[in-house]
């Protein structure tokens, strides 16, 4: 083995002797540990935050390294080395990516100190957009209330978590291209049904009526779909109307979903 190891490294005088044989031995591991340190640079880095544990979210449309990063108040280099990207500034639309959990739980914003502008027009429907009326609120505060409501509607803790946390990381202060407001991301329409059905008028731009909302939809979709998790889920992101058309066409969503709702079992 050690006159192998001459013939690689080209080393001089090599005498089978019992000293050299020993050398060689140990050096020729630690050479060739050293060399797949040198060839692969994040190998160890990626394992060190392999070991933390994460909060997966699957990245959208638009969404980069920079953006998450100020998004749950981390680091851009730390998100970048636990999930192996290279760019800051790359588009992360379908990646499942790891927020490192130690990060992801601290508080991302204060609590609200007085009632803002109301997110309803006179009539009760919702504004769109209406940036103004977003309450401010703390993952603690968010967390709570989840626990709360999926009591208060007979459904998995785990489930209105893990659902909340892929639609916008449990923060309040979130519009969606599309509309969606807030933890739950709930549109607009969505929230105009559910206040004529209950005969109420919550403000989803409010912390609270916003989850309490996103937790009667899920309620209302467990029932529709008889506790069928992969069913719920499907349907909270891409509607009942296109579920039951096309059946689950959003299989990457569901399982991002299904495999935060292990994590916040645990």
């Amino acid at each position: 083995m050690h006159c192998l190891f001459r013939t690689v490294f080209r080393t001089p005088n090599c005498k089978r002797t019992r000293y050299n044989r020993g050398r060689y031995r140990l050096t020729l591991p630690f050479l060739l540990v050293c060399l797949l340190f040198f060839l692969c640079p994040t190998f160890a880095t990626a394992a060190s935050f392999s070991e933390r544990p994460c909060a997966w979210y699957l990245g959208r449309e638009g969404e980069t390294p920079e953006l998450l990063a100020r998004r749950f108040q981390l680091p851009v280099i730390d998100l970048m080395e636990a999930n192996g990207l290279h760019e800051r500034n790359g588009n992360l639309k379908g990646q499942v990516l790891c927020i490192p959990a130690t990060e992801a739980g601290r508080t991302i914003a204060v609590a609200p100190e007085k009632q803002g502008p109301s997110g309803l027009q006179p009539d009760g429907s919702v504004r769109r957009f209406a940036y103004e009326a977003l309450e401010t609120s703390t993952l603690e505060q968010v967390s709570d209330l989840l626990l709360t409501e999926a009591a208060t509607r007979h459904i998995p803790p785990a489930l209105l978590r893990a659902l909340a946390w892929q639609e916008s990381g449990w923060q309040q202060q979130l519009i969606a291209e599309d509309g969606g407001i807030g933890v739950m991301q709930l549109m607009p329409e969505t929230v105009d049904e559910l206040n004529s059905r209950e005969g109420k008028k919550r403000d989803p731009y409010k912390v609270r009526d916003n989850i309490q909302l996103g937790a009667l939809y899920v309620h209302y979709l467990w029932e529709r779909y008889h506790g069928d998790l992969r069913k719920v889920i499907s349907a909270y992101n891409q509607g009942p109307g296109t579920l039951e058309k096309h059946g689950v066409r959003n299989n990457q969503y569901v399982h991002t979903v299904l495999a935060l709702m292990k994590r916040f079992s645990a």
